[in-house]
């Protein structure tokens, strides 16, 4: 049904637009000659039409791409008809016939109107719905008149120059003037950030960044150490009309963000100030912004107090020596959000429970010293250890979200560690990990397990469409959908994994062949078995892995290795010696049954599985159950684990990766006892008795594989 016309019945609040003065290098107008020139075309603006594009919400957060919006405003006297218009860029959209936008008015284009109603109300006036969406990391947007003019053209990027808190973090992209070159970054800034992470902006009305008088516009800002002192020196697009260029610094530390001291910046040329200062304090975080004002007393903060990165940040901390592995300080300027938990379970509060942005920050230390500082970072804690979350562009390595774990036992960070480490040998897609040093406020914490968070930054890394769907399998829930969280675009629903797992349980195994064939990387699936059964991980068929569909077209499931604490050879109740090498090839595929147990052992073992059997015996997983049990897969699967028999799950293709993590790590082993106040020949020796284990499952568990396959003709 075709939408009904949009006409204003009343007229909004007059209100005074004045010049964009020195705001632009292109078109610009001086303080009075905008005004004269608004007045003298009768409210329009220098593209020549009273209406323009005002405000966007192009990347809304938590996934809900439902509530993006394009606003527009006009700012003359009188009503516009807007009958015929059009987005011929970007996104598509024809007015309908009768569409007027009334003096000083605003009107909504959104992407879905039950949406965007349900979320900001429904006395915005809507004007259309448009088709397709907007760029997440900018495009080109082009609105024309019903006669094929063009009204307004231009770029808007997710990235700086242009604001950044419209990119997901909550804040739409609000237009600074009007009148302004909508080219120009310098004319939009950010709506203000809410706490929690939850779409924001002001459709329907006066922009929050809206001034009537152009400020100035702050290029950078640079501060650079000499020897005691920072010298800092901003760069202002245009030195005319500056009234007065202030710094003003802090430094920051746990738990106290400080009070900003204002420092006036002396004047080197038109356009460039400086200062030089001496820090009072000697540890923690310089954060410095610059105030500019011009004579009509228009003002601008450079960095935007709405930024992702509201400071620009320095590090005051003593060098530190080079290390043989990375040192990650966490600096815990506000209280770490602490996760909640029931009957041993995450609580979820959703989405929306999340904090729009961070004010901690993380300083990483390569092995050379070399400091790398990540300011407003936002740190949870987590079960055994912290998240951190970087601010996109300033990842860690191309990492977005990291886990910093202090698992419950020292062996299963380094198995952990280890096994990542195999299971990309094994060519099976899995996240970067690596042990560090980790300080907490600082005081030293001991060695941890890093491990990359899997998200968008992930399959971008790799090289992988970054718009499918993300499950996290767990092992408690009563059905398929609550055994499958959705970590990505939670609005699109279960649809596709409920739909997967009925097709792969067809019973005509040729049938079920072909709909693996069709929905699956069947050899990624394969390689994931397969590098699982060398590491016994027992615990990662039924659950403790990640699912993930590229939604794309011709795009398939693929599986990503998760939790890994308890391999090598360990399960709740293993041999102290961790001797344990014949987990059947059998496991995890449908048909597979429990190991026979006594009548006592069921009676008087308290290592029992919650499944009736030994501690580490599982039942076959939605996924794992049906692809392993199917002829051709478990042909592909049994070739897989003969290669990974024959090379990377050998002493002598991964035993020199144990050897080089005991190289790395001992003189962390040697720090870590004495922040525990442990005995350090006592941890090293511990330490050496985890990595021979190692080595004996490299030989023993691989010997028993051998085994089994030379009874199934490989």
């Amino acid at each position: 049904m075709a939408r009904q016309p949009y006409s204003a019945l009343t007229e909004a609040p007059r209100r005074r637009w004045l010049s964009k003065g020195s705001l632009f290098r292109t078109n610009t107008l001086s303080p009075f000659g905008g005004l004269a020139l608004i007045l003298l075309l009768g409210g329009q603006t220098t593209h020549g039409t009273s209406v323009v594009i005002n405000e966007l919400m192009y990347n809304p957060p938590n996934g809900r791409d439902d509530l993006q919006f394009i606003e527009l405003h006009n700012i003359a006297e009188t009503s516009v008809d807007l009958s015929g218009w059009r987005f011929t860029k970007g996104v598509q959209a024809t007015l309908p016939e009768g569409t007027t936008l009334p003096a000083k008015g605003f009107g909504i284009l959104c992407r879905n109107e039950a949406s965007f109603e349900s979320h900001y109300g429904k006395d915005i006036p809507i004007l259309g719905v448009f088709e397709g969406k907007l760029s997440s990391g900018g495009e080109t947007l082009r609105l024309e008149n019903s006669n094929n003019v063009p009204i307004e053209a231009f770029e808007y990027d997710d990235r700086a120059p242009w604001p950044t808190s419209p990119d997901g973090v909550s804040a739409s992209l609000e237009r600074i003037s009007p009148i302004g070159d909508a080219r120009d970054y310098a004319n939009w800034g950010a709506s203000n950030v809410p706490s929690l992470r939850r779409a924001a902006g002001t459709p329907g009305k006066q922009n929050e960044r809206f001034t009537p008088t152009a400020p100035p516009v702050v290029e950078s800002l640079e501060l650079i150490q000499e020897g005691d002192d920072i010298v800092a020196t901003t760069r202002l697009r245009d030195g005319v009309s500056i009234k007065s260029v202030a710094l003003h610094q802090t430094v920051a530390w746990t738990g106290n963000e400080g009070s900003p001291q204002p420092l006036s910046m002396r004047r080197l040329s038109e356009t460039t100030f400086h200062v030089r200062f001496s820090p009072k304090e000697e540890q923690g975080l310089l954060r410095c912004h610059v105030i500019a004002q011009k004579t009509n007393g228009a003002t601008r903060r450079f960095p935007s107090a709405e930024s992702t990165a509201p400071e620009v940040s320095r590090v005051l901390l003593p060098p530190e020596k080079p290390q043989s592995i990375r040192t990650i300080h966490l600096v815990n300027i506000e209280p770490f959000k602490a996760p909640t938990y029931r009957y041993g379970i995450r609580v979820r509060g959703g989405p929306e429970s999340a904090p729009s942005r961070g004010r901690s920050a993380a300083v990483v230390t390569d092995q050379e010293g070399n400091r790398d500082l990540h300011d407003f970072v936002r740190i949870a804690t987590r079960s055994a250890g912290f998240k951190v979350r970087f601010r996109k562009g300033h990842e860690d390595r191309g990492m977005r979200t990291i886990n910093l774990i202090r698992e419950r036992s020292d062996r299963q960070v380094f198995a952990e560690h280890l096994a990542f480490e195999f299971y990309r040998r094994a060519n099976v897609l899995a996240p970067h990990s690596e042990i560090v040093r980790l300080v907490v406020d600082g005081s030293p914490v001991g060695y941890a397990l890093l491990v990359e968070q899997l998200n968008e930054s992930f399959f971008r890394r790799h090289e992988k469409n970054a718009n499918g769907h993300l499950y996290k399998s767990v092992w408690y829930g009563r059905n398929t959908i609550d055994r499958h969280e959705k970590k990505t675009r939670p609005l699109d629903g279960h649809h596709d994994i409920l739909e997967a797992v009925q097709g792969i349980q067809i019973k005509d195994p040729t049938l079920q062949w072909q709909y693996i064939e069709t929905h699956f990387d069947f050899d990624a699936f394969a390689a994931y078995y397969a590098a699982a059964h060398c590491l016994s991980n027992w615990d990662g068929f039924f659950n403790n892995h990640f699912l993930y569909h590229d939604v794309s077209e011709g795009g398939k499931w693929a599986i990503i290795p998760w939790d890994n604490d308890k391999t090598w050879g360990d399960y709740d109740g293993a041999p102290q010696d961790y001797s344990w090498y014949k987990m059947p090839l059998t496991f995890g595929m449908n048909g597979d049954l429990p190991p026979s147990t006594s009548i006592r052992q069921r009676f008087f073992n308290r290592r029992m599985s919650p499944f009736g059997s030994v501690n580490w015996w599982r039942p076959p997983g939605e996924f794992s159950g049906p692809l392993l049990a199917n002829p051709t897969f478990r042909k592909r699967f049994l070739a897989h684990l003969k290669l990974l028999c024959e090379g990377p799950f050998s002493s002598a293709s991964f035993g020199p990766v144990v050897d080089q993590l005991e190289l790395a790590l001992t003189p962390t082993i040697e720090w870590d006892a004495q922040v525990r106040q442990q005995n350090t020949e006592q941890a090293k020796i511990l330490f050496r008795s985890y990595l021979q284990s190692f080595r004996d499952q490299l030989d023993k568990r691989r010997a028993f594989l051998i085994h089994e396959l030379k009874k199934h003709g490989y």
